[in-house]
């Protein structure tokens, strides 16, 4: 507890004061050692608020960006953290927190949000444009309904939604800064002076078991559907190969990507599994998540045999071009689709003894829209 009333008034601990609690009005006394955070103790031992736990170093650094009047609120029978913008309280949590316990301060305050301390017990990855994230032992947050916020000290993640379509990992969110979260939810509660500090963005991967992300092998370029700019995303990139499956007894095995269609139409990317299939089977693709979104990535081009028509392999060029315009598949040299024609033909040859007469020359209008 960081704040007692001493005569009346709202104070931090000095050390030789005595005080009142602010909720339940006995006495307490001030502790100033050197070991832990200072604050005030109940004189017989133990905090009044069952939703209390000791205020640490990183409680500290977020009260501190606040006015003391909206820290350790009363809000009988407890203390909120921080009441801020709007009367929205601000749960900091630090330790544990008991599975009931999520509902009952949900419950309770109504209009919430979480901020965990990720720094030591989680584990994330940045994906480009999202952050996924694992818990590994605590997976009852993910019972959270209230807005969440992880704060991995390098990153503070805004939660999009939990998961368990992606193996080893619990969800996934946006990049924030302090300074996004102060403006808005502590936008009239700040001290003054104060200034929030944006978290450093050079620390990309937090993950000490079970690798789920690798990086890319080469640059590759993507339309962006919304804003029609050609974007290169370089060699080395980290992403998040989708090569699990999950499996019931008695049942067929479902693949992360299938999930992700189900379940997680942000991350899907517009994808349905039916043209995932079929590009994936087209480009001997590999599926991932790059950029924060469920892409194909082909392989190279002497790694794809081709196995249909010349007429079927036009076809899947049409519908691929749709896809390269909607970001989900990398735009494709000029030099390769002549390539993936090539093997159309030698397929056509190998099955037929000859080109199909149909297929020898492509109609202009058709050529032109594929090169």
């Amino acid at each position: 507890m960081r704040f007692a009333n001493v005569n009346g008034e709202k104070r931090l601990p000095e050390k030789g004061l005595w005080g009142e609690c602010r909720l339940c009005g006995e006495t307490v006394i001030s502790k100033c050692g050197t070991q832990v955070v200072h604050h005030w103790a109940h004189k017989a031992g133990s905090d009044c608020d069952a939703w209390a736990e000791p205020v640490g170093p990183w409680h500290l650094e977020w009260q501190n960006y606040v006015k003391p009047e909206f820290v350790e609120v009363i809000i009988d029978p407890h203390r909120a953290d921080i009441v801020g913008t709007n009367d929205c309280v601000i749960e900091l949590q630090h330790s544990p927190i008991p599975l009931g316990q999520i509902a009952e301060r949900e419950d309770f305050y109504g209009n919430m949000v979480w901020v965990f301390d990720a720094t030591e017990r989680f584990e994330m990855i940045t994906v480009g444009r999202r952050v996924f994230f694992a818990f590994r032992r605590t997976k009852h947050i993910a019972t959270c309904s209230k807005p969440v916020f992880l704060d991995f000290g390098s990153v503070l993640v805004e939660v999009e939604e939990f998961t368990s379509a992606i193996a080893k990992m619990d969800g996934f969110g946006r990049t924030r800064s302090r300074e996004w979260f102060a403006d808005r939810f502590l936008a009239d509660r700040l001290r003054e002076g104060a200034t929030p500090q944006s978290f450093g963005s050079n620390v990309q991967c937090k993950w000490h078991k079970d690798m789920r992300y690798s990086q890319t092998r080469h640059a590759s370029r993507w339309q962006d559907p919304d804003t029609n700019e050609i974007v290169t995303i370089p060699k080395g990139a980290l992403c998040i190969p989708l090569n699990w499956c999950f499996k019931r007894t008695g049942e067929s095995p479902v693949h992360e990507w299938e999930r992700i269609i189900d379940e997680h139409a942000q991350l899907a990317n517009g994808w349905t599994k039916q043209e995932l299939t079929a590009m994936k089977d087209f480009l001997n693709g590999e599926l991932l998540i790059l950029d924060g979104s469920l892409r194909v990535m082909p392989a190279p081009v002497e790694k794809i045999n081709v196995k249909m028509t010349v007429s079927a392999t036009r076809d899947h060029l049409v519908r691929l071009e749709r896809h390269v315009a909607a970001g989900r598949i990398p735009i494709l040299k000029d030099s390769t689709k002549e390539q993936l024609l090539k093997g159309a033909e030698a397929y056509e040859r190998s099955q037929y003894g000859g080109l199909l007469a149909s297929q020898r020359k492509a109609p202009r209008d058709q050529q032109h829209q594929l090169f």
